[in-house]
């Protein structure tokens, strides 16, 4: 009876990794074929109807506002401005200063954020919009970049075509792909939140695009809003500002429309900034998530919780799975296997196939053999739900430390 009741077990987890693999390869698959039916051509040139002005907050970003000036500056017109957004509380203000006062003559300009002021991104795109003074106009885009962002040469030529093409949408969001050629963790990293991008973001993305389905956030590196819009709906002053901006703007019915050109994007270089970045991401999300599910009603209840069991799924569904393995099976045999099935089915396969398939696409451009995108896959499967946990016991411990300020306040 117990190895019958054993049997049962094991083929119901291998049946579940099973389903949460065939589930993610689903999606990647629609994403992937939404590319390949959108894989811009570039015969016409632009028609320069469209204005963009580039607004790049900064904080500390020396280094990365030379090389994203270095690489942008190729494109700029008449039609494109950009400005650098830079915190007053930059350490390396001056040097900035510097540089970029040697750019007045190339269509580019800066200004300072107040130090009084919050460094966040909200704060520094709201100030900016009030400061450079820009007028309501559909056909005036502004485009929102991280400093160590590179967009695609050819991404206002196919936004252009876009914008004029579904009348002038509110938003239009540039997806990314992260950089997977650098150190050890750089390549790890690189790849699959590449993977992320197609097998989440871009289908969710789209999947919206038929109706609200999903809890959808934006990102602020690749935006484009369109003036008149953002003009009347400035930024919320959170600290990740771009996961509640876009939970509020979806659950009001705005979807945005997705662009098939990539802004390629950095990744941590060490372990340790991988680990703080993705506790960075996941408090942020937790927080806007809290925030979101104070102001919405009961009828976007379901698209909360749904939202939910993604965050749930990224930051414990290795522990969730190695508790059913240790917990619903007593051979230790049978646990390794398991175990093996799972980043086997839910980590390594779905990179292989999207592996394929970048290679095809041209979006994956360095070779990485068999063994190594396994080894790559056991990694990720090891840190993977690492920073989403450290990020979690801070806002926990924040929240404690919120409440004895409280009390503390009402003792004295």
């Amino acid at each position: 009876m117990e190895a019958i009741i054993l049997n049962f077990t094991c083929i119901l987890l291998f049946l579940l990794f099973f389903l949460l693999s065939f589930l993610k390869i689903k999606r990647l698959r629609k994403s992937v074929l939404w590319y390949k039916e959108n894989i811009p051509t570039f015969n016409q040139n632009s028609a320069n109807k469209i204005k963009f002005t580039i607004l790049v907050p900064c904080l500390n970003e020396y280094e990365n506002v030379i090389q994203f000036t270095s690489h942008i500056n190729r494109i700029l017109d008449v039609n494109i401005k950009l400005f650098f957004i830079i915190s007053g509380k930059s350490q390396d203000i001056g040097a900035v200063h510097s540089f970029l006062d040697t750019m007045r003559e190339s269509n580019i300009e800066y200004l300072v954020v107040p130090s009084t002021l919050s460094e966040n991104k909200a704060t520094q795109i709201n100030y900016a919009i009030k400061k450079i003074g820009l007028k309501a106009d559909r056909k005036h885009y502004i485009v929102i970049y991280d400093a160590d962002s590179q967009p695609d040469l050819n991404t206002f030529k196919v936004t252009e075509h876009f914008v004029i093409s579904r009348k002038f949408p509110l938003f239009l969001q540039q997806p990314s792909i992260f950089n997977y050629n650098g150190t050890f963790i750089q390549c790890v990293d690189g790849l699959f939140q590449t993977l992320w991008s197609f097998h989440h973001e871009i289908f969710y993305w789209l999947n919206n695009a038929k109706g609200l389905k999903n809890l959808t956030y934006f990102i602020t590196h690749g935006l484009f809003i369109r003036s008149d819009f953002l003009l009347n709906t400035p930024f919320p002053n959170y600290q990740v500002e771009d996961i509640p901006y876009g939970y509020i703007l979806t659950l009001n019915g705005i979807i945005p429309v997705i662009l098939p050109v990539f802004d390629y994007s950095d990744t941590p270089k060490s372990f340790k900034q991988f680990f703080l970045q993705k506790a960075k991401w996941y408090k942020g999300s937790v927080k806007a998530l809290i925030h979101i599910f104070k102001l919405s009603d009961y009828k976007k209840f379901s698209l909360i919780m749904k939202r939910s069991m993604w965050d749930i799924e990224w930051g414990f569904v290795n522990l969730i799975m190695l508790v059913f393995c240790v917990l619903l099976c007593n051979v230790i045999l049978m646990k390794v296997i398991l175990f093996f099935a799972w980043i086997v089915l839910y980590y390594f396969l779905p990179l292989q196939i999207f592996y394929n398939e970048g290679k095809n696409m041209k979006i994956i451009k360095v070779n990485f053999p068999v063994w190594k995108r396994f080894f790559f896959s056991l990694v990720y499967c090891a840190i993977y739900n690492i920073g989403p946990i450290i990020g979690l016991l801070t806002l926990i411990t924040d929240y404690k430390k919120k409440r004895n300020n409280e009390e503390n306040i009402l003792h004295h």
